[in-house]
């Protein structure tokens, strides 16, 4: 299918300033509150939790759309909360699922996600209500990861009617690269920060070895050489980043999935977009939009396009203006 050409909403022009208004704004506000507390068994002991936001209008032929967070998010991302407005006001019931050791979820697990962790969509989806019009799952960044591995490699949920990833590393070992070259050293903090606070959590089953080991780590590559890949069986950082890498796995996929992604991300490579050959995958490959960002014109521009992926495949009425624009 043709996606819409991105064109930046005056004063967010090029990577970073589109990649840096999320954290910088305020979170967007849902129209029917916070949402309710929905706790989901992983079957292991840990319990995911979850928000079930409820449309003011329902839409009943509109897909029920559930969100998958990236690195370092949960929830209440701003990211998050934007496509849950968004989505909501367009009628759909949307879940917004923190994952393991994500967020309100750290509290109920003592385990955490990682990019191929696919096993966990399996657990908790059918757990969900997907009303007459059946399930359209979302995911943002490395929850894009966790979700291309759940549909190339999962006992996928018949109910999934179509899914859409946002910004999803394809290739682990050209993002690590990226991700830490010394341009991208603010980007690199962050999300160091950020996965340290998460596997460092109080209710975290560490053992000493593991803490200290996630403690010294001065790179996020030192986190999951040292860390993420040996706790979850992958040995090295290297086999782990093969392991999980998606672009390999599209040819497996059979369910309609749009990749939605910007040229100019700072960190996630855009170049594995152009190798996907893959029947059931539409790529929209924007010149601009930055990581997670795509402020355009008209509101945000990848929920947008989600909309009309759906209409396309004749699952929800085409998107009208004013649903673009709640979340500008």
């Amino acid at each position: 299918m043709e996606f819409e050409p991105f064109r930046p909403r005056f004063p967010w022009y090029g990577r970073h300033l589109q990649s840096m208004r999320n954290p910088l704004r305020p979170p967007p506000v849902l129209p029917t509150g916070p949402g309710e507390r929905v706790a989901l068994p992983l079957g292991d002991g840990d319990v995911l939790q979850a928000r079930r936001d409820r449309p003011p209008g329902a839409d009943p032929a509109h897909p029920t759309v559930v969100l998958l967070h990236g690195l370092g998010g949960c929830e209440t991302s701003n990211y998050v909360l934007a496509a849950s407005r968004y989505f909501t006001l367009a009628g759909a019931v949307v879940y917004r699922v923190s994952l393991r050791g994500a967020g309100p979820s750290q509290a109920t697990c003592r385990d955490w996600s990682h990019g191929g962790r696919y096993r966990d969509v399996e657990a908790f989806l059918p757990q969900l209500d997907a009303g007459p019009a059946g399930l359209f799952v979302v995911g943002f960044s490395l929850g894009g990861s966790v979700l291309l591995n759940y549909l190339a490699r999962g006992r996928v949920d018949p109910r999934v009617v179509a899914a859409a990833t946002v910004s999803a590393p394809l290739d682990m070992p050209a993002a690590s690269r990226v991700l830490h070259a010394p341009e991208n050293r603010l980007y690199h903090d962050y999300l160091l920060r950020a996965l340290k606070r998460d596997y460092l959590n109080p209710h975290a089953s560490l053992t000493d070895d593991e803490r200290a080991a996630v403690e010294r780590a001065r790179t996020l590559f030192e986190v999951d050489d040292r860390f993420t890949a040996p706790h979850h069986g992958f040995g090295r950082a290297v086999d782990y980043y093969r392991e999980v890498s998606a672009l390999p796995r599209l040819p497996a996929l059979t369910l309609p999935t749009a990749l939605l992604h910007a040229v100019n991300d700072p960190f996630v490579p855009a170049e594995p977009y152009r190798r996907v050959r893959a029947d059931a995958v539409h790529v929209g490959l924007a010149e601009g939009g930055g990581h997670l960002g795509f402020h355009d014109r008209a509101g945000l521009w990848h929920l947008r396009q989600c909309s009309r992926f759906l209409a396309e495949l004749g699952l929800a009425t085409p998107p009208l203006s004013v649903r673009a624009q709640v979340c500008s």
